[in-house]
C-alpha cells in the first residue's frame, strides 16, 4: 500500500501542494485528473523523488521511504521524454540495469521479451533520435515496465500514441495489476482512459485531493464536471494583426528561439494564387518520410495533417517549418515580404528555454531590433509590456512574469509556448500537437486563441493525430499514410466526430492498399 499524508509543497509564494492525502492499495489503478496548475505534476514529481516536499511523509508497506530513497521504489514515465537521443533503443532500455565498473550490462531475455511486446525489436539498435516519436514514447514506457519497482507512475503515457498502440500499453499496465505487486498511477487528460483502466480516480484541485470517484460514479462526465468545477464559460479572444510593437521583416531575420524557422521562399511560384503555403514535389532528403507532396494553406483557413506517427506527417510539417532538407519547391507567405511565420513542436522541451523566465520565454521569439537596443541590452520595458499581454490573454496562472518557466504547471507552459509564437505577430502559424496534454478548460482557451486568430485572416499549418483536436480546429484534413497525402476535405462540425474517423479509417486503408501494389 502506498500513503501519501499531509504533503505540502510551496515554491516561493505559490503553493503546489496543499496537504494532499492520498492512499492506493497494490494491485490498484488510480487515476489522477485536475486542471492545470492544480499539482499533478509537482505530485509525480515528490513521488519520483526529484522534488522534496516541505511538509507531509510517504509511506510504502507501511515504512516511510525519504525523498533520497524514492527511486529505488518508483519508475516514473513523464509526458516530456526523458531518453539519451544518442543511444540506441536497446541501450535506453538498459539504462538503470545491474552492471559492475568493467563490463556493460547486456539485454538479458527478460528485456529482450519487453522489447519484443511493444515491438521495439526492429528498431533495438536505431538511435533513438532517428526514431518516429511513437518509438521513443514506447522505449521510456518499457524500460519503466523492465524495472519492475514497486510504484509505476504514468504522466500522459499514450499522448501520442494511436488507439492500438495504447490498447498495447493498457495491456501491459493491466498486467503489472494482476501481479499484485506493483501500484499504478495514471495521470492523464484523456478522460475516458481513466475511466476504462482506473479502479479508482482522484480529482486534485488547489493542491489537495478534492473529489473521490469509483464505480458507476466514474464517468467521463463526472470526472469533467469535477476538474472544471463549473460549466465553462465561452471564453473569446481578440488575436491578429496588427500586434504591439510590429514584427520585423522575415527575410531580414535570423530566428532567435526555438522552433522559430523563417519562410523557406518569399518568391511567389509562377501562376500561383495568393495562398499562405504553397508546397509542390516536395520530397524528403533525408529519407524515404514523404515524397511529391503537393499542398496548399489559403489565407484565413486551418489545414491539418493526421494520420499515424510513421505516415510522415509529421516530417512533412518540419520540413515545411525549415528544419529538414527537401527536394522540390516550397512558398511560405507569397508576396508578403513583412510577414513572419512561427513554428511550435508538438514538445514543450524544444518550445521553451527551461532556464529562462515566463517574461524572456514570451519573448525570446522576436527580434532583435524588438527587443534590444542598437548595443544589444534588452528593452525590459517592450519584454514586460508584450508578456502581460499575452498572460493577460491566454489567462497565464503564474506568480510573476519573473517566475521561472519550470515552476508552472504542464498546461500552463502550453500556453506560455503559444504566447511565444502569437507574441511575433505571425501571419502563419506551423504547429505540431496544440492541445496535447492539457487540462478541459486550457484546452478551451487554446481552441479558442486559434480560431480567433484564423478568423483574423491568418493561416495555420498543423499535425495532429488526434482526431477530435482536427475536428475542432481544422477547415480542412488531410491524412498521411506511407509518405503520401490523401485529397484534402473540408470539416463539416454539423456532422459528428465519428464521421470524420470514418472518413480518416478509409484513407488509411485505401492508400496503404495503393502503397503496397
Amino acid at each position: 500500500m502506498l500513503e501519501l499524508t499531509g504533503l505540502v509543497k510551496r515554491f516561493g509564494s505559490t503553493t503546489a501542494l496543499s496537504g494532499l492525502d492520498l492512499r492506493a492499495d497494490t494491485g490498484e489503478i488510480v487515476g489522477i485528473a485536475g486542471p492545470n496548475g492544480a499539482g499533478k505534476s509537482t505530485l509525480i514529481h515528490v513521488l519520483a523523488g526529484e522534488v522534496e516536499e516541505d511538509e507531509g511523509t510517504v509511506t510504502l508497506d507501511d515504512r516511510q521511504i525519504s525523498y533520497a530513497d524514492r527511486p529505488r521504489h518508483v519508475s516514473v514515465v513523464h509526458q516530456e521524454l526523458r531518453l539519451f537521443p544518442t543511444l540506441t533503443v536497446l541501450e535506453n532500455l538498459l539504462i538503470g540495469s545491474d552492471s559492475n565498473r568493467i563490463l556493460r550490462p547486456k539485454a538479458s531475455p527478460e528485456i529482450r521479451a519487453v522489447a519484443e511486446e511493444f515491438g521495439l525489436t526492429a528498431v533495438a539498435d536505431r538511435p533513438i533520435d532517428a526514431c518516429s516519436i511513437v518509438v521513443q514514447q514506447l522505449t521510456e514506457i518499457a524500460r519503466a515496465i523492465i524495472h519492475r519497482k514497486r510504484v509505476v507512475l504514468l504522466d500522459e503515457p499514450n499522448s501520442a500514441l494511436t488507439a492500438d498502440e495504447s490498447d498495447r500499453l493498457f495491456q501491459e499496465v493491466q498486467r503489472l495489476k494482476e501481479q499484485g505487486r506493483t501500484i499504478v498511477l495514471l495521470v492523464s487528460h484523456r478522460l475516458a482512459d481513466l475511466e476504462r483502466y482506473c479502479d479508482r480516480v482522484l480529482v486534485i484541485r488547489e493542491g489537495t485531493v478534492a473529489t473521490r470517484l469509483k464505480g458507476r460514479a466514474m464517468s467521463t462526465a463526472a470526472i469533467a464536471q469535477a476538474i472544471v468545477g463549473n460549466v465553462l464559460a465561452d471564453v473569446e479572444y481578440t488575436i491578429g494583426k496588427p500586434m504591439p510593437h510590429g514584427a520585423a521583416s522575415a527575410d531580414a531575420a535570423i530566428p532567435d528561439g526555438p522552433g522559430v524557422a523563417p519562410a523557406v521562399d518569399l518568391a511567389p511560384l509562377e501562376g500561383s494564387a495568393a495562398n499562405a503555403i504553397e508546397v509542390r514535389d516536395w520530397s524528403d532528403a533525408r529519407g524515404a518520410a514523404f515524397a511529391k507532396v503537393d499542398l496548399t494553406v489559403g489565407p484565413g483557413e486551418a489545414v491539418f495533417i493526421t494520420g499515424q506517427e510513421d505516415g510522415g506527417g509529421r516530417e512533412l510539417i518540419r520540413s515545411i517549418a525549415g528544419l529538414r532538407g527537401c527536394m522540390g519547391t516550397a512558398v511560405v507567405l507569397p508576396g508578403t515580404g513583412n510577414s513572419v511565420s512561427s513554428y511550435l513542436p508538438g514538445s514543450r522541451t524544444s518550445s521553451l528555454f527551461p532556464n529562462l523566465s515566463v517574461r524572456a520565454n514570451l519573448c525570446v521569439r522576436l527580434q532583435p531590433n524588438v527587443i534590444a537596443h542598437r548595443g544589444g541590452l534588452l528593452r525590459m520595458d517592450v519584454m514586460t509590456d508584450t508578456a502581460s499581454e499575452w498572460v493577460h490573454k491566454l489567462e497565464i496562472k503564474t506568480s510573476s512574469l519573473a517566475a521561472p518557466i519550470g515552476s508552472l504547471s504542464g498546461g500552463t507552459q502550453q500556453k506560455v509556448a503559444i504566447g511565444s509564437a502569437f507574441a511575433r505577430n505571425p501571419t502563419v502559424l506551423i504547429l505540431e500537437d496544440p492541445t496535447r496534454g492539457v487540462d478541459i478548460k486550457t484546452r478551451e482557451q487554446i481552441v479558442s486563441s486559434l480560431r480567433a486568430f484564423v478568423a483574423a485572416g491568418n493561416s495555420i499549418l498543423a499535425f495532429s493525430p488526434e482526431l477530435d483536436e482536427v475536428y475542432e480546429l481544422a477547415d480542412k484534413v488531410r491524412v498521411a499514410v506511407r509518405g503520401k497525402l490523401s485529397d484534402a476535405k473540408s470539416i463539416d462540425r454539423s456532422q459528428p466526430l465519428e464521421a470524420l474517423a470514418e472518413w480518416v479509417d478509409l484513407m488509411n486503408q485505401e492508400h496503404a492498399a495503393v502503397a503496397l501494389t
